[in-house]
């Protein structure tokens, strides 16, 4: 269990989710053959929807060889957001996506800014939805913010959160 120092939203810790030398302390090192990941179900705590909400936190890639999630909230068939490395169609990019109730994306914005990212780097991710503005916004290591707009109303599911996966067993 990854325990939440802040609330009571422990993690669950999934398939043995090991740990490395991190930013701050300790971090996840989540190994993909493994299907290792962090997972707590659907709470009002977590829940987005059309309100103001932002995930933020340190990045670290190994490989670049595969779309890799690091955060999100989302199934097969529904979900509120997620980020990734995608690395898919050559975008090797941070990705950051807005979903409506269908799972499908309404905002969604590649971390351009800084291009290309390398591996065994440190990066630090701030992603944000602004409800007031209809955007969606990424920046890297508080640098320039690549923003997009949205084009419809982000859901609120009971979809869990993910660190380390998306919700249907893939990156």
């Amino acid at each position: 269990t990854r325990v939440d120092s802040a609330s009571t939203n422990d993690l669950t810790d999934n398939n043995t989710v090991t740990s490395a030398t991190g930013k701050q302390s300790n971090a996840g090192q989540f190994t993909s053959a493994n299907s290792e990941y962090l997972s707590i179900t659907d709470n009002a705590d977590l829940s987005t929807g059309d309100i103001d909400f932002s995930v933020a936190g340190w990045v670290y890639l190994d490989s670049k060889t595969a779309d890799m999630t690091w955060i999100g909230k989302e199934t097969s068939s529904t979900g509120e957001f997620f980020l990734r490395y995608e690395q898919s169609g050559g975008l090797d990019r941070f990705r950051w996506v807005v979903l409506n109730s269908s799972n499908v994306g309404i905002g969604s914005v590649n971390a351009s800014t800084l291009g290309s990212p390398s591996t065994g780097t440190w990066y630090f991710i701030y992603a944000y939805h602004d409800s007031v503005n209809n955007q969606v916004g990424i920046s890297v290591n508080n640098g320039a913010v690549d923003t997009a707009a949205t084009t419809g109303v982000p859901s609120d599911t009971t979809a869990s959160f993910y660190i380390g996966q998306n919700g249907y067993g893939a990156s």
